[in-house]
């Protein structure tokens, strides 16, 4: 008996050491990097930091595409909503970034939402084929599924935000015509509060996934409980694979949502490549390969390593875009400290090569100096556009090399 009682003892003990080994591991690796800032050259000189009247947006911390030169940044303030309540910072926004080879130029927009609604973008997503906009939204904790329209009566009266309406047909008009109005909010009980990040389109306009990337809910900033568990929130979702990545079927008249796919430490960045059935979801250093199968659940596939945490992620036709936080501490102490904390990050792409490994390139290196703590990095040819949850406006870059 006292044989089996021992053997038991070892067992578990072993289990719990195993554990506990693993998390040392996975802790470690997070935060052994960022002391070589000569990963690549920094390219502060080739990047401006573009504002609104000096100061927005505020925490821009995602960053779309949507084609004819423009690209959708989101102003969700998330730096003051760590500390305060979301609802008394700054009024969500919803910018476009204009590029026109030699400037960029930003332009707010219109987003229609129900009245005495609180926007505040974090994650967003824009799909070409459905023309909506989705957006994870907090203080108002949900999903946002909003339609692109382009009004008329917006001339090109300048030149500098003058773009091709998407659609084929050859008009023109201001991008400030681009609005957006609100089809659906999507809230359900199984989304803990406060912990959504990232969206995406599934198959259909009738799905979307969007990632969970802290274990345990977040109170609204302001009571003792959210001052004790805000700073330790991230680090709890170190301790065991306990996030997720949630599906929500949209039928007529209401929505559905589950849990789609498990094992995560921290469901951050998703993007999806709707050719294959392919969902990429960013999970600090790893980068996880999933499968939508009939149904829409995710069958995981493969892991791809990666040198750095990523943060948003795009699937760019043939290559995956994501942005870089080489330096935990430094992200640490910019999340502790604010806006006086330089963290440096960029722009990272993925591509897959014949033999079904997946190599990739260190495209953009900035110091942090100009905009701190890269989330979002989007290249189209050679201009980038990157944002920043904790920092205000956004980096625009020319210049920026094709390395494949």
């Amino acid at each position: 008996m006292r044989t089996w009682r021992l053997l038991t003892l070892l067992f578990v003990g072993g289990l719990a050491v195993a554990w506990l080994w693993g998390r040392v591991t996975l802790v470690s690796d997070m935060f052994d990097m960022g002391v070589d800032k000569s990963v690549g050259a920094f390219q502060d000189g080739d990047c401006d930091l573009l504002l609104e009247e000096g100061v927005g947006p505020y925490g821009g911390e995602d960053v779309v595409y949507i084609g004819s030169g423009v690209y959708l940044v989101g102003g969700g303030d998330l730096q003051y909503g760590m500390k305060k309540p979301l609802s008394d910072g700054h009024p969500g926004t919803l910018y476009a970034v204009v590029d026109k080879g030699d400037r960029f130029h930003m332009r707010r927009l219109t987003v229609q939402v129900p009245e005495g609604f609180y926007f505040k973008p974090h994650g967003l997503h824009y799909s070409n084929s459905s023309g909506r906009l989705y957006v994870v939204n907090h203080a108002d904790e949900g999903v946002l599924v909003l339609q692109a329209h382009w009004r008329d009566g917006h001339p090109c009266a300048d030149a500098a935000t003058c773009v091709e309406v998407p659609g084929g047909d050859g008009r023109r008009a201001d991008v400030t015509a681009l609005m957006f109005e609100t089809q659906r909010f999507v809230q359900d009980d199984i989304f803990p509060y406060g912990t959504l990040n990232d969206v995406v389109e599934g198959a259909s306009e009738r799905e979307f996934y969007v990632t969970q990337w802290l274990a345990v809910p977040v109170p609204e900033p302001g009571t003792l409980w959210s001052k004790i568990l805000q700073p330790i929130a991230p680090f709890l979702s170190i301790l065991g694979e306990f996030t997720h990545v949630y599906r929500c079927e949209l039928g007529k008249e209401e929505e559905t949502c589950e849990i789609a796919a498990s094992g995560f430490n921290m469901a951050n960045g998703i993007t999806m490549d709707h050719a294959t059935g392919r969902v990429f979801v960013v999970d600090g250093k790893r980068l996880h390969v999933l499968r939508r199968l009939p149904g829409g659940a995710l069958q995981r596939v493969s892991i791809i390593s990666t040198p750095d945490i990523l943060d948003n992620v795009e699937w760019n036709g043939d290559v995956l875009q994501a942005a870089t936080i080489p330096s935990l501490v430094e992200a640490t102490d910019k999340m502790s400290k604010g806006l006086d904390v330089s963290v440096h990050g960029g722009l990272i792409e993925f591509r897959e090569e014949e033999s079904g490994v997946w190599s990739h390139r260190n495209l953009l290196v900035h110091s942090g100096d100009k905009l701190s703590m890269i989330s979002a990095a989007v290249r189209v040819g050679e201009s980038a556009v990157l944002g920043s949850p904790f920092s205000p406006g956004v980096l625009v870059c020319h210049h920026v090399k094709n390395m494949w």
